[in-house]
């Protein structure tokens, strides 16, 4: 093989190979030179850039990353050097970088080749390049920085750079290294060589207590964000499926949030995840952020203001929303569902019955419209309520949110009034087994 390959395999769908060149871009846009089509990644994702012999890979400005596999993750005009066998990770989407068999499998000399864009080392080629995690990476790489002089300087060991464990017991003291250890680092390099910070052992890290409030499912480390606390981010996303549902006759609909940056717009360069033609709504009018479970709203500074029911939200200061809100943009009338609380519980379903039977029992639908619009909820595995308002014409979204408070006070209402019912049963039931004791004494007493 004479070229580099990005493999590529998104969910549901055989691998297909895509030459890498020069400025090839990958994004969910129809002009992207690798065209991805995975909910979770951005219309222009990444592009790639040649460096030397090989090649860098540069996030631009995705809203859920470039994640190397076991290594960083890049943000907006970060990069790094692509090397054969590593694995990105774009939302759901795994990509193979290929690199040509010479360059995978050949031991450079520096003497002999010199590459005056790349890192060269004089041993195997998986040193030719390394990400740090732990590091923030630099936007622009100095070739001249990273090359090596022509006697490289001992190999630091990585596990003398790691702290030691704290043992189980109280000690003020940090364990010393094993020795087999310490001999290990003494064939690597002297004393006088290490650095500062490696040439004392080094205490266990400490909990911060800061560090409580952090979502449980964010993982970090050293202040950025594993490919797995991110994973683990979307999939509790997914498992909330929120969505908004725009009622309006002419553009309706019902618009899952797939993200956990979603963007309201009108314009199109801006590229918001829901577009919304009305001359009410800015071209970049609001955003809702998805973290700890919970769901936030933000105005982004519009000129019709950005409402949660009747409450005008201020420029730029989250408000938090849940299901079965009313939210309006302009004066584009929307609701937000999901299907989930912020502690993981599903939203009960009587919820939804006792608002369509508060609507029925006010003559805002009919039976007819109640029992249609059920049916085709359990097709679509959404709420009827949700099938109601994207019609636009058949209730308004305060009607919903109405029925919803109004349904949720009468439900309470029945039961407690069907406790206060058991209890006076209860009570009946016990002067009636009474009373038969009675009888029963008096007749025994009568009849002896």
């Amino acid at each position: 093989m004479s070229e580099w390959i990005l493999r590529v395999h998104v969910p549901g769908e055989p691998p297909r190979d895509v030459p890498i060149g020069d400025g090839l871009t990958l994004g969910r846009h129809p002009d992207s030179g690798c065209v991805i089509q995975d909910p979770r990644i951005s219309a222009n994702h990444a592009r790639i850039e040649s460096a030397g012999d090989g090649y860098t890979i540069e996030d631009l400005g995705s809203s859920n990353k470039t994640l190397i596999e076991g290594g960083a993750a890049l943000g907006k005009g970060e990069t790094t050097e692509l090397r054969g066998g590593q694995v990105l990770i774009l939302g759901e989407t795994r990509v193979e970088v290929i690199a040509p068999d010479p360059v995978q499998a050949t031991v450079v000399d520096v003497k002999k080749k010199p590459v005056e864009s790349t890192v060269v080392v004089d041993g195997p080629a998986d040193d030719v390049a390394t990400v740090d995690a732990t590091a923030p990476l630099p936007d622009i790489v100095d070739p001249e920085a990273e090359t090596r002089p022509e006697e490289p300087e001992p190999k630091t060991e990585p596990e003398v750079r790691k702290p030691e464990p704290k043992p189980a017991a109280d000690a003020d003291e940090p364990e010393p290294p094993a020795p087999a250890e310490k001999e290990k680092v003494e064939q690597t390099m002297s004393k006088e060589d290490l650095p500062a910070e490696a040439a004392e052992p080094v205490p266990a890290a400490q909990p911060d207590e800061s560090d409580a409030d952090q979502s449980s499912y964010m993982g970090t480390v050293m202040g950025v964000e594993s490919p797995m606390g991110e994973l683990a981010k979307l999939e509790s996303l997914k498992a909330a499926r929120p969505r908004l549902v725009v009622v309006n006759e002419a553009f309706g609909g019902i618009y899952d949030i797939e993200k956990d940056k979603f963007t309201i717009g009108r314009r199109k360069k801006d590229d918001p995840d829901l577009l919304i033609d009305d001359r009410a709504v800015s071209g970049r009018h609001a955003e809702i952020t998805y973290d700890g479970r919970r769901f936030f709203l933000k105005d982004l500074n519009s000129t019709n203001y950005t409402y949660i029911g009747d409450e005008r939200l201020s420029a730029d200061s989250p408000r938090e929303i849940q299901s079965d809100m009313r939210v309006r943009f302009g004066s584009v009338e929307t609701v937000f569902f999901t299907t989930q609380d912020a502690e993981g519980r599903p939203i009960p379903p009587e919820r939804t019955q006792a608002a369509l039977d508060y609507l029925v029992n006010n003559g805002r639908i009919t039976a007819a419209q109640r029992a249609n619009a059920q049916r085709e909820a359990q097709k679509e595995d959404r709420s009827a309520g949700e099938i109601l308002l994207k019609a636009g014409n058949v209730i308004s979204a305060a009607d919903w949110v109405e029925a919803v408070d109004r349904g949720r006070v009468i439900r309470t209402i029945q039961a407690s009034a069907a406790g206060k019912s058991s209890n006076t049963q209860i009570v009946l039931w016990i002067v009636i087994a009474l009373l038969l004791i009675v009888v029963a004494i008096l007749a025994f007493q009568f009849f002896v």
